[in-house]
């Protein structure tokens, strides 16, 4: 073969070697990271090509391409090391600082020697072509060379047969890894000569073990796939992305044609950037911020973030977007922008908020409708601690309400529950009385213990402020769990409770400490007491119930007092739990020994509401107020607790029928107390109808106050930013109602003599002098506690009942939702009334109705009704004969003259002639309708007008017909 032949395939190689480098180096910049296996690719490149003008070279550059190919032999050693460090990054002996050191060290010297040998001839003796003469110290030379070579190229083969998965690769790399050092070998030793072969081959070993490395183990293909898979990744992607130069000239994006404004199969790349910005905002319905889109191409800013929606064929698509500058040795080069998709992110969020929402409205309705019957149970209760009762009865009454409050203490505990979860946990301040948050804590523990063989203790120190600022509920929660617990875990013996404060400038540190001789808590457990919905040592108290919400929320609540808890336990010992709240000073006053031996005697409850005796009622019979509640039920608490007062309480239960009374004016209340929760209209919807749609100053001005079940925390504000002057939480409490009252409805200027209550003039009636089927009257009268709420209640039922019975009758069998309905409110109605027979049977045909079996209905409906008919008739006549019974004179018939003024009065809704007539109608008892002033009472109460405008209209057609 001719040395222009071997001159040509040198160089062709050379080309191929280039071009794998051009490859790994140029192609993406992440293909730099074996920065020994490049280096190996450039001295096997400087080789092949000192080589390859060594075969052609004339004699006079004998010496110097032999020097470029000696030199560059060796430091193809060196980069083969570099490599071997590359791949075993993990390799403590290859990548040892000394060892290292050593191979640089020897490599430089060698290529010193080599540069200088034709001075002195240290490894050649003399320059032969093709290969000179060896002086001895080469072998010296030679033999550190293959030291590392073949160090190198054993790593090497290590971490590729560990890496490559095909075994034919691997045999292929170790037989490439091994053909240069084999060849070289042979070639120093004259081997080759035998064959003919006097040039050297060890270039072409080399460029064949290094392109072997290069397209099975170093990925040049890898990279390559890497960076289609990247490509690949990017135009598959569900977010967006464009890259642009300064001229705002699309290098790359992944958006469709459409956002350009361009035909599908054109090239958007060259397209214009800003076009693409102005087709987009087009299809935004939202961004943040605002100017988003017009700060995209501002290269002014350097990195750019924020969030817009978009209408993408009528499916709505947020994204994230970030813009931010691609620079290069601080030179401004473009700017990328990534949309990131996270629609999937927001409708989570959404559905996230929409369920907390849920939840705050189903607790929201939960309160409502759970303090429905509280605020009767704790506000009939309140009415009749006022009374002089009997001891034994004053004592049943007391814990009625105990009980009521208690409970609704229970109902606040449930929301704190989400108030504390969601983050929302609030303080609401307010002045309470000390010795009643004690007893209402005794009180409620004690029905805990029980049967119990537990003593509970008590230490209440005589110098406790008697008045305190903080959150009463709160304070009494953290106390009753501390109390509850120990009673819980304490099979016997004694729970102590002591309690004191400690003075601190404008505050009060009030210390409870909580000791029993219970089963105790493991010193290990301890740590656990204060997690949510744990509950420590569980096998042991697997009897015992419980959350394990009690200690953590109480934690928390003490946390929010600015306080500390302490825990101290022995285990099967008992336990002791100190708390340190921080409360606010109100005054001097303390409870005094009296008051603190009466709470530790338990007596304080029975003088506890003397304070419902004692307060300064005024006497202001010049005003009348309307209260607005859907709830029959309490609208007779608010005028039982508004009854002292002496005004007239007017009642409706609507918001419209409230809106129709302010417009019209016939009567200028002096203050309207509004229910929030009602159906149809709410309470804050009749508000803003009254303030903002009737336009007169009266509607402006007048005061309303919200009067609602809904505890949950914040609403104050949000009914007072609705146009509402108070609020009064139900169940009422008569200080707060009193306090507004005198805040909103009393006018002192109308007030010529003070007094302190007006006078109960009410007739006790005696029910055992009635025997009507199908009702218990003296069980009645015992459960509501007062004859005459229980006599309303009764005339009510005798008065309404029937007109819902003759819809009954007209209805046919197929209109069962309507009957389920009306059947529904008279199952109610008997219930509450204690006609229980007859109230189950409402629920029987309810039930019926509910379930589609026209059968049951068909076959039960007109015994219900004759049945029902019976029981209104008796106790319409039950209710006449007490009117009857109160002295009134009898006349045959109402004066027809005062029919038409009441008619005339109602129809136009002057509520002070109706009062006029009506007071003139009810000073006798007529014999053809006894019940009739007391009917018109309650109609003009429900101010249902029309009812009464039509029974009178037909009551003188009557009379005329017969004269």
């Amino acid at each position: 073969m001719s040395n222009q032949v071997l001159f040509g395939i040198s160089l062709a190689i050379l080309f191929v070697v280039v071009y794998i480098l051009g490859n790994i180096w140029f192609v993406d910049k992440r293909n730099r990271t074996h920065h020994g296996m490049f280096a190996l690719g450039i001295s096997v490149s400087i080789w092949i090509l000192a080589n390859a003008f060594f075969i052609i070279a004339s004699p006079e550059y004998y010496v110097l391409f032999y020097t470029l190919r000696v030199l560059s032999f060796t430091a193809t050693i060196g980069c083969a090391f570099w490599f071997a460090k590359d791949l075993n990054t993990k390799s403590r002996f290859l990548n040892a600082r000394p060892l290292t050191a050593i191979v640089w060290i020897l490599t430089a010297a060698d290529a010193f020697i080599i540069l200088t040998d034709q001075w002195h001839h240290f490894y050649f003796a003399a320059y032969n072509y093709p290969i000179a003469v060896l002086a001895p110290p080469f072998w010296i030379h030679y033999s550190i060379l293959l030291l590392v070579w073949i160090l190198a190229i054993g790593y090497i083969a290590y971490f590729l047969s560990r890496n490559v998965k095909r075994q034919s690769h691997k045999i292929i790399l170790l037989l490439a890894l091994c053909l240069p050092l084999a060849v070289n070998v042979g070639f120093v030793t004259n081997t080759f000569h035998l064959f003919g072969v006097y040039h050297d081959l060890t270039p072409l070993a080399f460029f064949i073990m290094f392109g072997v490395i290069a397209l099975i183990s170093n990925p040049v293909r890898g990279f390559q796939i890497q960076s289609l898979g990247a490509a690949h990744l990017l135009a598959n992607s569900e977010n967006r992305y464009f890259i642009a130069d300064l001229d705002d000239r699309i290098l790359d994006t992944n958006m469709r044609n459409v956002y350009f404004g361009l035909p599908e199969g054109v090239s958007v790349v060259g397209a214009s950037a800003v076009a693409l910005v102005e087709n987009v905002k087009t299809l935004i319905t939202s961004a943040d911020p605002a100017d988003l889109m017009d700060l995209i191409n501002n290269h002014e800013t350097k990195n750019l973030e924020g969030e817009f929606t978009l209408n993408e064929e009528g499916l709505e698509r947020t994204f994230r977007i970030k813009r931010s500058l691609i620079s290069e040795k601080n030179r401004i080069r473009g700017y990328a922008v990534l949309l990131i998709d996270v629609s999937q992110y927001r409708s989570m969020i959404r559905e996230v908020e929409s369920a907390s929402t849920a939840k705050s409205n189903f607790l929201a309705n939960m309160s409502h409708e759970m303090r429905t019957p509280l605020n009767a149970i704790i506000g009939i209760s309140e009415i009749l601690t006022g009374r002089d009762l009997a001891k034994e009865n004053q004592k049943d009454v007391e814990q009625i309400y105990v009980s009521g409050m208690n409970l609704l203490g229970l109902i606040n505990d449930i929301l704190d529950i989400s108030k504390i979860e969601a983050g929302k946990m609030e303080l609401n301040l307010t002045e309470y009385d000390t010795p009643s948050l004690i007893n209402d804590t005794i009180s409620f523990n004690k029905v805990r213990i029980g049967s119990k063989p537990i003593e509970l203790v008590l230490d209440i120190r005589e110098d406790l402020p008697s008045m305190l600022n903080g959150d009463d509920l709160k304070v009494k929660q953290i106390f009753n769990n501390l109390l509850s617990n120990a009673i819980k875990y304490t099979k016997e013996g004694t729970v102590a409770w002591t309690l004191r404060t400690e003075r601190e400038g404008d505050s009060v540190w009030l210390v409870s400490t909580v000791s029993d001789t219970g089963i105790g808590i493991r010193e290990s457990d301890i740590e656990k007491l204060f997690t949510d919905y744990n509950q420590v040592d569980t096998k042991s108290n697997r009897s015992i119930e419980g959350t394990g919400l009690g200690l953590s929320i109480t934690e928390k609540l003490v946390r929010l007092m600015d306080g500390s808890i302490d825990v101290r336990s022995e285990y099967g010992k008992g336990t002791i739990f100190m708390v340190r709240i921080r409360q606010g000073f109100a005054g001097d006053q303390v409870i005094g020994s009296v008051i603190a031996e009466n709470l530790k005697s338990s007596d304080y409850a029975i003088k506890k509401h003397d304070r419902s005796r004692n307060i300064a009622r005024a006497c202001i019979p010049y005003a009348r107020v309307l209260v607005v509640d859907d709830v029959q039920t309490n609208l007779d608490v608010a005028r039982g607790f508004m009854k002292p007062y002496g005004m007239t309480v007017d009642t409706v239960t609507s918001g419209e029928a409230a809106i129709k009374l302010i417009r019209a004016e016939e009567v200028k209340y002096r203050a309207v107390f509004m229910d929030h929760m009602m159906p149809g209209m709410d309470g804050i919807e009749a508000v803003h109808i009254i303030r903002n749609e009737i336009g007169t100053d009266y509607a402006k001005n007048i005061p309303i106050i919200a009067l609602t079940a809904n505890a949950i925390s914040g609403n104050e504000k949000m009914f007072k930013d609705n146009g509402f002057q108070d609020f009064l939480s139900k169940p009422i409490d008569l200080i707060k109602l009193n306090d507004v009252i005198n805040r909103w409805v009393r006018d002192k200027e109308w007030e010529k003599e003070p007094c302190v209550t007006c006078a109960n003039t009410e007739n006790e009636i005696h029910w055992g002098d009635f025997d009507i089927e199908g009702i218990d009257l003296a069980a009645g009268a015992e459960k509501f506690a007062d004859d005459r709420i229980y006599y309303d209640i009764l005339k009510s039922f005798a008065g309404n009942t029937p007109d819902l019975l003759t819809k009954l009758r007209g209805m046919g069998d197929g209109d069962l939702g309507g009957f389920e309905i009306i059947v529904h409110g008279i199952k109610s109605s008997c219930y509450s009334i204690l006609a229980n027979d007859l109230g189950k049977d409402a629920e029987m045909l309810e039930h019926a109705a509910k379930a589609g079996d026209f059968d049951y209905v068909s076959a039960n409906k007109n015994k219900f009704l004759q049945k029902a008919e019976r029981l209104a008739l008796a106790l319409r006549l039950a209710t006449e004969s007490i009117d009857a019974g109160e002295g009134k004179p009898v006349r045959d018939k109402p004066d027809e003259a005062l029919l038409r003024e009441i008619k005339e009065a109602a129809a136009h809704y002057n509520i002070t002639a109706l009062d006029r007539g009506l007071e003139e109608l009810d000073r006798y008892v007529y014999e053809d309708a006894p019940a009739l002033a007391a009917w018109i009472a309650e109609k003009e109460t429900e101010m249902e007008m029309e009812a009464i405008e039509e029974r009178l209209s037909e009551m003188l057609k009557i009379y005329q017909e017969v004269a």
